[in-house]
């Protein structure tokens, strides 16, 4: 279906919980989920804007919600976390974070622990973003964990959470290893923040799009700290 976001916005955000149940909406939801993966970007990211608008009252989204772990919404988000495309594990991510309850965190965590961490590091700062905003008390043993590999890898995947997370004083501290701003910038090292932010972004739509073209997820440190020398090295 053509614009299906709109459409349920359309229906169930005119007149939220009016005329339809939280169930009706939630068996609705559900029911569109896995029609195609048009549907999937679709139907989360409605159903994570129904249950964050300021027009539904308290009781309605606590029932909201209850009806979408009932019909275990969130698990079939989670299997979604391994899939080989990267823009759904990503969007993924994002949503299971902006639904803001801390419960869901363990699937991230796993996710991090099992898969992102290993194959994925764009997608490794990403999770810890989300786990942040989910104020996961594993993030500050992850960050611990990638700061002792000290590697360029390691170093930038904390440059990209930093910045994500707004810690200036983390990121400029960063900025102060000679090792890691000669990788990012070897033939220029002086440079300031926005610079430097132009240069993460620019690798970051990269890489995304290498991830996508290529169809799968799998990048392991070594091959992804190739790729971010070779593309630093001819930046412009």
């Amino acid at each position: 279906m053509k614009n299906l976001r709109e459409f349920l916005e359309r229906k169930y955000l005119a007149q939220p919980g009016d005329n339809y149940s939280m169930e009706q909406i939630a068996d609705d939801i559900l029911g569109q989920l896995d029609v195609n993966q048009e549907n999937y970007f679709d139907v989360t990211g409605f159903a994570k804007d129904f249950y964050l608008s300021p027009s539904l009252t308290q009781d309605k989204k606590r029932s909201f919600y209850k009806e979408l772990k009932t019909k275990d919404f969130f698990k079939r988000l989670n299997n979604r976390l391994y899939a080989d495309h990267f823009s759904i594990c990503s969007w993924t991510i994002y949503i299971i974070g902006k639904f803001s309850n801390n419960e869901n965190a363990f699937f991230l965590e796993t996710a991090y622990e099992t898969n992102f961490s290993l194959t994925n590091p764009m997608l490794s700062y990403r999770c810890l973003n989300e786990l942040s905003w989910l104020n996961s008390k594993k993030v500050s043993k992850y960050l611990a964990g990638l700061e002792l590999e000290n590697s360029n890898t390691s170093k930038l995947i904390l440059l990209y959470y930093w910045e994500s997370v707004n810690n200036s004083s983390q990121f400029n501290q960063l900025l102060a290893d000679k090792e890691l701003l000669g990788f990012i910038s070897p033939n220029q090292l002086l440079l300031n923040e926005e610079a430097i932010s132009d240069r993460l972004l620019g690798f970051e739509n990269y890489v995304s799009g290498l991830y996508n073209s290529t169809g799968s997820n799998k990048l392991d440190k070594i091959e992804f700290g190739n790729i971010a020398k070779n593309y630093f090295g001819r930046y412009q």
